[in-house]
């Protein structure tokens, strides 16, 4: 609970923290406390006594590595199964990391390897199969059913008003559709998002990715392989952005004619011209 964990950080407390079960005083004054968390979603008191060490969730290739080196033996070795019985290739296991999973970890991903491994055994026992028995992208499915999650990836046609924009979420970043709509507003831009999601477009397919100047420093945390994969292009001025987004740059309109500008405003005085209470109306 967070009460307990507020007097066991205070230095100011700790040194006496009395253990309400045990009833006895412990001197906790020396000790360094090491916490782990999913989510910052925390009470801020408690927050604010910790050091926050963020840490980058895995990249699918990281992810892919770990799988066919620690957690595949792993799983089968739990299971049971012996060298040669069970084969997962590698297309299927990036489309569990795609399309069954949505962490920063991989404990989901043990999770379905391990559910891979349970139906194999059974396969096996049952005779409804005969060693070896191989899971790739085709047949995925009939081991862990339907896809439980959408991968985003870049529409294959530019479309009018739309374009591919990224985004952040604790468990990683996504592709997303941004549509355009012309209302009034205040003529400012408010960016959000993180430099983060530039693996996520690595991982969709995106070949160009615009970034604003000021996040340069930031590609230092994104690994060699995602930045040798894409074009990243940092941007200050939305002018450079057209440039690069637009497949043909826009064409201004023309001034119109004073003819033009009369009649326009020969039709908005009768709009806002109405009788008044003493006009006759003749019809």
């Amino acid at each position: 609970p967070a009460s307990a964990l507020l007097e066991v950080l205070d230095p100011e407390q700790n040194h006496t923290f009395q253990d309400h079960y045990v009833e006895v005083d412990f001197d906790l004054s020396d000790v360094m406390f090491v916490a782990t968390a999913n989510s910052l979603n925390i009470p801020g008191p408690l927050l604010d006594r910790m050091e926050v060490i963020r840490l980058a969730g895995y990249t699918e290739d990281e992810k892919l590595s770990i799988a066919k080196n620690y957690l595949i033996p792993k799983q089968n070795k739990n299971n049971g199964l012996k060298d040669g019985e069970l084969t997962i290739e590698e297309s299927a296991i990036r489309n569990i990391i795609r399309y069954y999973t949505r962490e920063a970890g991989v404990r989901a991903l043990e999770r379905e390897i391990s559910k891979i491994c349970r139906k194999t055994v059974k396969m096996l026992l049952l005779k409804k199969e005969s060693a070896p028995i191989k899971v790739d992208a085709d047949n995925l499915e009939k081991f862990l059913s339907v896809r439980m999650f959408d991968f985003g990836s870049a529409a294959k046609e530019n479309q009018i008003g739309q374009v591919t924009g990224l985004a952040w979420t604790e468990v990683g970043g996504d592709l997303l559709t941004i549509e355009a709509a012309l209302m009034p507003g205040k003529g400012t831009i408010t960016r959000t998002g993180s430099i983060g999601d530039v693996m996520t477009a690595h991982r969709g397919g995106i070949k160009l990715v615009l970034i604003p100047e000021e996040n340069v420093k930031d590609l230092i945390d994104i690994p060699d392989n995602v930045k040798n994969a894409i074009e990243i292009v940092p941007v200050r001025w939305i002018d450079k952005v057209l440039e690069l987004a637009l497949e043909r740059k826009p064409e201004p309109l023309p001034d119109p004619s004073p003819e033009e500008l009369a009649k326009k405003a020969a039709e908005a005085s009768k709009q806002t011209s109405s009788p008044t209470s003493g006009d006759v109306i003749k019809h």
